[in-house]
């Protein structure tokens, strides 16, 4: 069950980089934005998961211990990469609108 809720949480958060790169590439801001944060938030609660089923499905705290590092720096390289991509079309919307005028 653990491979099933990270390999599911890894899809998710290419999936949602590609949303956000989509994005990026529209100049647009909308739909997808709010769908790549939904994607990404769904994949970091699949880690959360995983580790709740760790600790207290399998009661194996040494596989807690053994993952928790990576889990924790994953998710952060996923939330920001995310982030920083939504903020990059959010920015290039601004910016087109602006020049439209």
């Amino acid at each position: 069950m653990t491979t099933f809720y990270m390999a599911s949480s890894l899809i998710l958060g290419l999936l949602s980089w590609l949303l956000a790169f989509i994005s990026v590439r529209r100049h647009n801001f909308g739909f997808l934005n709010l769908l790549s944060l939904a994607v990404c938030a769904i994949s970091l609660l699949l880690q959360l998961m995983a580790t709740d089923y760790l600790a207290n499905g399998l009661e194996d705290l040494s596989a807690v211990m053994d993952t928790i590092h990576a889990s924790t720096l994953s998710g952060w390289i996923m939330f920001i990469v995310s982030l920083v991509l939504n903020s990059i079309a959010n920015i290039n919307r601004i910016n087109s609108k602006t020049y439209r005028k």
